[in-house]
């Protein structure tokens, strides 16, 4: 993790004491095929693809899923992997939150986008 990436994660445990707090999670660790799609060719959609952050309650459900980007996320080939993963937790139905590293938001403002 990068010095920007364990400070976040820092200021995540404090923000969320009431959540467990996973980081760089593999994709297909926490959603699965929609019915009726064929689990291999959805899963080499997603291979590969990790998100940064996942809070989970007690009964270990997603909460939410959070990216930290930098400006590397505007280069074409993550570009492409961010609308990939987006597609993916929308389509399953998780919280996506995506965070600037030179706009990370306040402790009370995390609260309201995790909470919305």
């Amino acid at each position: 993790m990068s010095e920007v990436e364990k400070k976040f994660y820092k200021q995540l445990q404090l923000a969320f004491p009431q959540y467990h707090l996973f980081v760089q999670v593999q994709l297909s660790r926490i959603i699965r095929p929609p019915k009726g799609k064929n689990e291999l060719k959805w899963l080499n959609k997603i291979w590969r693809l990790s998100v940064d952050y996942v809070l989970v309650d007690n009964e270990f459900i997603t909460v939410a899923v959070i990216e930290l980007d930098d400006a590397s996320h505007s280069h074409p080939h993550r570009k492409e992997a961010d609308l990939r993963k987006d597609k993916a937790l929308k389509a399953a139905g998780v919280h996506l939150i995506r965070i600037r590293t030179d706009q990370i938001p306040s402790n009370q403002k995390l609260l309201a986008l995790v909470n919305r």
